[in-house]
């Protein structure tokens, strides 16, 4: 089982990640960093040998559009079918040592949070090639496209679960954005209402408010969406359907 590692960094050596991956019962057989600057850059760690890939940033862009320009390229450089699986991590993630063999016995295509993803390469490059989605919503956009053509996918979660130091930061900009993205992956407006029910209205979760304002206003606009966007409209209005079905049917008991 060959697995490659890409693990996203800024400024700072990605310490978490790397001190997890020379701790697995299945380590990487290369990993590689891809760094904003060259202060993030490691040659070795401990037995671990690891390139460094430096893609400077165009910080006009959001986090999402930065990660897709730097995996692409990394990608292109590294990412062939000779590996079966996958990591992308970001730097402030970190795990126990069993995380690579417990997931990957799993045999999914594709699992967990875009802090921390598990793909099975071959199912990767057949859907996307070597390029990563530049857009707000990067991971997102990979779970989805691969749940709407068949794959197995554990979206969001893992088996084996990874840690983030800290958990991401929303604000209204942020929310409107990711909103107004959702509206062009293809994302139902009953997608979004039952999001502002359960963030806003439930957990008092305000700042998601942006996520519904963004949304209409992509929908307002007519803001052109991707091309795999029907596909994902109807996977997740079907999705609605039959949870709407099952729910009935329990009611009357049946």
């Amino acid at each position: 089982m060959k697995i490659i590692a890409f693990i996203l960094a800024f400024r700072e050596k990605p310490l978490y990640p790397l001190i997890s991956l020379i701790k697995q019962t299945i380590k990487p057989s290369k990993i590689i960093i891809v760094a904003a600057y060259s202060s993030a850059c490691v040659d070795h760690f401990k037995d671990a040998k690891i390139e460094c890939l430096v893609v400077p940033p165009d910080l006009s862009l959001t986090v999402g559009e930065r990660v897709g320009k730097a995996l692409t390229i990394a990608f292109k450089l590294y990412l062939n079918e000779e590996y079966d699986y996958m990591l992308k991590l970001d730097s402030d993630i970190y795990f126990d040592e069993t995380f690579i063999e417990e997931n990957i016995k799993a045999g999914y295509d594709l699992m967990g949070r875009g802090a921390a993803m598990v793909i099975k390469v071959k199912s990767f490059i057949k859907v996307f090639d070597h390029k990563w989605p530049v857009s707000p919503q990067d991971d997102v956009i990979v779970t989805e496209v691969l749940r709407v053509r068949g794959y197995k996918v554990l979206p969001w979660k893992w088996i084996k679960p990874a840690k983030l130091i800290k958990e991401p930061k929303y604000d209204i900009l942020r929310t409107l954005r990711m909103g107004y993205e959702l509206y062009r992956i293809g994302f139902p407006i009953i997608s979004e209402i039952l999001l502002l029910y359960d963030r806003v209205l439930r957990r008092r979760e305000l700042v998601f408010i942006g996520h519904i304002i963004g949304y209409l206003v992509a929908l307002l606009r007519g803001e052109k969406k991707y091309p795999f966007s029907n596909d994902i409209y109807e996977y997740h209005k079907n999705l609605l359907i039959n949870g709407i079905k099952k729910r009935l049917l329990r009611l009357l008991g049946v």
